[in-house]
Order: structure tokens, then sequence, then C-alpha cells
């Protein structure tokens, strides 16, 4: 139950953050929007999954504090900082995942560009999402 929580919790701060960026209509922002989520599998074998991560782009998250409160609000990190940080998280991510199963949820999502698969890995032991190395936003 705190597995599907936390997923479920992950994808509203998604969604809530791409409506927090269309109320401030400020442009350096990325506008992400959740398409949709999904239990993959269970699995030791998470090499492919986290190769897959590296490849999606890498969004900074920022507080934006206004009159209306506080909003998480994701940017896209610049193209020629993506392949330092991708490597990085890859090794990472391997050395920390190594050796146990882990519950994965693939989320699909949207930036003004284009569509992505990102793969999210549940820890069994708290059934907490791992948010070390996430290069998805740094941190859920």
């Amino acid at each position: 139950m705190k597995k599907v929580f936390f997923v479920w919790a992950t994808c509203c701060l998604i969604l809530f953050s791409t409506l927090s960026a269309r109320a401030e209509k400020k442009p350096l922002y990325s506008d992400i929007s959740l398409v949709e989520y999904a239990y993959e599998c269970r699995t030791s074998d998470t090499g492919s999954y986290i190769r897959h991560n590296s490849q999606v782009p890498v969004y900074v998250p920022h507080i934006v504090r206004s009159e209306g409160g506080t909003s998480l609000i994701y940017s896209r990190l610049p193209e020629e900082f993506h392949q330092t940080v991708a490597e990085r998280s890859e090794r990472g991510l391997t050395s920390l995942l190594a050796g146990s199963e882990y519950e994965i949820y693939r989320i699909k999502f949207q930036d003004k560009s284009s569509a992505y698969d990102y793969y999210l890995f549940i820890d069994p032991e708290s059934s907490l999402p791992v948010l070390e190395y996430n290069i998805f936003g740094l941190a859920f």
C-alpha cells in the first residue's frame, strides 16, 4: 500500500509542478505533465532500466515562492551537462541497487518537446522510492 501511495504522490507532484509552471508562465521552465504510470516488474536485474533512465533529460527542481504560496517547478538541464550527470547517476545507481530485488514502476511524462518513459525503483525494505541518483529531478 505504501508503494502505491508513493508512486501516486510522485505522479501528483509531477502534475502539480505542471499546473504551477502554467500559473507562473515563466518561459525558463519546462512544462512537465504526467501521461501515465504503471507497475513494471520486480527484479534484481535493473541494468537495462538504469541505462534507459540515463537517456532521459535531467530536470532540476526549483522552489518558487509567490503570493499564492510555494510551487515546485522543474527546468531542463542544458544538454552540455546531461552526459556528465547521466553517467554519474548511472554508475551510482548501478552500485546502489546491486544484489537486491526492486519493484519498478514506469512513469510516462511529457515536456514541451516530447514524451519520455522513466523507471522509478522502490526499495523493498522501506517500500519507498529510491531518491539517490534519481536523474528525473535529482530528487522527487
